[in-house]
């Protein structure tokens, strides 16, 4: 077993040698509830389908996706 760098706020791992990687993603995940994004806002809900899967949205109209720069989270306006 390989011992790596866990993110705290989801699920991404890193190297050991790579722990400033970890850092400067925890920093900007969007699980993180600092960050205010869509995943953590009361305003998102699933409006998924059994068949195609769990689908993000909002509840003031924002695109959840639209929210996401690479890796890096953007805060919401409407976060709730």
């Amino acid at each position: 077993m390989e011992k790596v760098w866990k993110c705290d706020h989801c699920s991404s791992t890193f190297d050991l040698d790579k722990k400033d990687n970890a850092a400067k993603h925890e920093d900007g995940c969007s699980f993180n509830i600092k960050n205010e994004t869509c995943w953590t806002c009361n305003n998102r809900f699933d409006d998924g389908a059994p068949i195609s899967g769990p689908n993000n949205a909002c509840r003031k109209g924002h695109s959840c996706f639209d929210r996401e720069e690479e890796d890096f989270a953007v805060k919401c306006d409407d976060y709730e």
